[in-house]
C-alpha cells in the first residue's frame, strides 16, 4: 500500500509538471524567452510576449487540445526536437508579422508529426520554416477520422529531405497547400485521400511532388516547378495553369493513370512530359499545353500509341517537331507519338492565372515596375537577382522572355499586358498598361 501511495503521490507530480510544459520565463535586460517541452494537455496560446519559445524537449499536443501560435512569435528548436500534433495546432501569422519555425544553431530539428488516430488538425498561415529533417510526418491509421494539414501563404525550406511524408489513404485525410513558397526538398511524398495545390511555387530539390499511386489524386492549379534534378510532378489527378521551367524531368505519368493537364507551360527542361502509358490514353487527357524548347519535348517509354493534340509546340516546322518527339522513331519498341492537329496560336494560359501574383506576397522586399502605362520601355527594380522576365499579351499570347531588368515593349501594338518577375526569391506577375 505504502508502495502503491508512492507511486500515485509521483505520478500526480509529473502529470503537473507536464501539464505546464517544464516552462520556464527568463527575463533580463528587457529580453524574454521561454522554454518549452512535454505535453500540451490544456488548450494553449504561444504570443508574442513569451517569443522566442525554445523546445529543449519534444512536445506533444493531446487530443482535442489546441495550440495556438501568434503573430510575431519565433520558435527555435534544439537539436532533433519537434512537435507531434494529435489535437490542433494553428500558426496564424501576418504578412507584416510572420511566425518563424528554425533550429538553435546549426543543427536540424525533427519537424511535426501528425497522428491520425486522434484526428488531427494542423493550419500554417504566414509561417517561415527552415532546417527541419522533415517537416510534416503523416502518420497512417487507415480506419481512423479526418485529418486536414492547411499550409496558406509560408515560406518552407527544407534540408534536401522530404517536406512532408504522408502515407494514409484514406479519403477523409485531406491536404492543401496555398500560396507557398516550398524549396530545397528531396521530395513532397503524398499518398493521401485528397490534396490540393494552388498558387504555389516549388523550387530546387530533387522531387518536386510524388505520388505512389494511380488512385491518389492530386490537383494542381496555377503554381510554378523549377531546378528539380529529378521529377517535378510525379502523380495522379489534374494539372491546370502551371509553369515547369528547368528540370529534368516536368511531369512524369503514371504506369496506369496520368494527370490530366491542360494550359501549362513547358520550357527549358530536358524532358518535358516523360510518359509511363501502359495503354492509350483519352485523345483529351493532355490539351492546349505550351510544350516547347526542351531537349525533348514529349518523350514516350512504352509501346501504346498516344495522341496529344490541339498542344503549341512553338513551331510547326515538321524536323524541329520531330526532334522534339521520343517515339517509335527512336526506338522501335515504344509506340507513335500523334501531335495532331497542332494550336497554333498558342494562347495558352488563362487570364486568371496570369492576372495572379503566384507566391509574391513572400517575396521579401518591394518589386517595383515602372513607368506604369509606358510608352514601350519598362524598369524593374529589386534588390534580388533576376532569373527571367516573361512577357505575355492581354489574350494570353506569349511575348517575349528576357535576363535583363529592362523590358522593350516599344515594337508591339498597345494594351494590356503581363510580366512574370522570377528571382532568386520567389516569382511577381504585374499586369502593366502599354499606350
Amino acid at each position: 500500500m505504502k508502495m502503491n501511495h508512492k507511486n500515485n503521490h509521483y505520478n500526480k507530480c509529473l502529470k503537473h509538471f507536464t501539464i505546464l510544459l517544464a516552462t520556464f520565463l527568463i527575463s533580463f535586460n528587457g529580453f524574454s524567452q521561454t522554454e518549452v517541452s512535454g505535453l500540451i494537455s490544456s488548450n494553449t496560446v504561444w504570443d508574442k510576449a513569451g517569443s522566442p519559445y525554445i523546445l529543449t524537449g519534444s512536445i506533444v499536443i493531446l487530443d482535442d487540445i489546441d495550440l495556438t501560435i501568434e503573430a510575431g512569435v519565433s520558435i527555435d528548436f534544439k537539436e532533433d526536437k519537434g512537435i507531434t500534433v494529435r489535437g490542433s495546432l494553428h500558426a496564424n501569422g501576418t504578412l507584416s508579422d510572420s511566425i518563424r519555425l528554425s533550429p538553435q544553431g546549426n543543427y536540424t530539428w525533427q519537424g511535426i508529426t501528425v497522428d491520425t488516430e486522434y484526428n488531427p488538425y494542423v493550419y500554417f498561415s504566414h509561417v517561415k520554416s527552415e532546417g527541419a529533417i522533415r517537416l510534416f510526418d503523416i502518420i497512417s491509421y487507415l480506419d481512423k477520422l479526418d485529418t486536414l494539414l492547411s499550409l496558406n501563404n509560408s515560406w518552407l525550406t527544407g534540408t534536401g529531405n522530404d517536406m512532408i511524408f504522408s502515407f494514409n489513404p484514406s479519403e477523409n485525410n485531406f491536404v492543401e497547400i496555398d500560396s507557398c513558397i516550398v524549396e530545397s526538398v528531396d521530395m513532397v511524398y503524398m499518398y493521401c485521400g485528397a490534396t490540393k495545390v494552388t498558387n504555389s511555387t516549388f523550387r530546387n530539390g530533387y522531387y518536386g511532388f510524388y505520388s505512389s499511386s494511380n488512385s491518389i489524386k492530386v490537383n494542381f492549379d496555377n503554381c510554378i516547378f523549377y531546378n528539380f534534378t529529378g521529377t517535378a510532378i510525379s502523380a495522379a489527378g489534374s494539372i491546370t495553369n502551371c509553369s515547369f521551367f528547368n528540370n529534368k524531368v516536368g511531369v512524369s505519368t503514371m504506369p496506369a493513370a496520368s494527370p490530366s493537364m491542360h494550359y501549362n507551360y513547358f520550357h527549358d527542361n530536358e524532358i518535358g512530359i516523360l510518359a509511363y502509358f501502359t495503354s492509350s490514353p483519352p485523345d483529351s487527357l493532355i490539351t492546349y499545353n505550351k510544350i516547347c524548347n526542351n531537349e525533348y519535348n514529349f518523350k514516350s517509354r512504352y509501346s501504346p500509341d498516344i495522341n496529344i493534340p490541339y498542344n503549341c509546340w512553338c513551331t510547326t516546322d515538321q524536323s524541329e517537331l520531330d526532334d522534339g518527339i521520343y517515339d517509335i522513331f527512336d526506338d522501335g519498341s515504344l509506340g507513335i507519338i500523334d501531335i495532331y492537329p497542332l494550336d497554333t496560336n498558342c494562347s495558352l494560359f488563362l487570364l486568371s492565372s496570369l492576372a495572379d501574383n503566384v507566391s509574391s506576397e513572400y517575396i521579401s522586399e518591394d518589386i517595383k515596375v515602372y513607368p506604369n502605362p509606358t510608352d514601350g520601355n519598362i524598369n524593374i527594380m529589386t534588390e534580388s537577382n533576376i532569373l527571367k522576365v516573361d512577357v505575355w499579351s492581354g489574350t494570353g499570347a506569349f511575348i517575349l522572355t528576357t535576363l535583363n531588368n529592362n523590358v522593350d515593349l516599344s515594337n508591339y501594338s498597345a494594351g494590356l499586358y503581363f510580366i512574370s518577375i522570377s528571382t532568386n526569391n520567389g516569382i511577381v506577375r504585374k499586369k502593366i498598361i502599354l499606350n
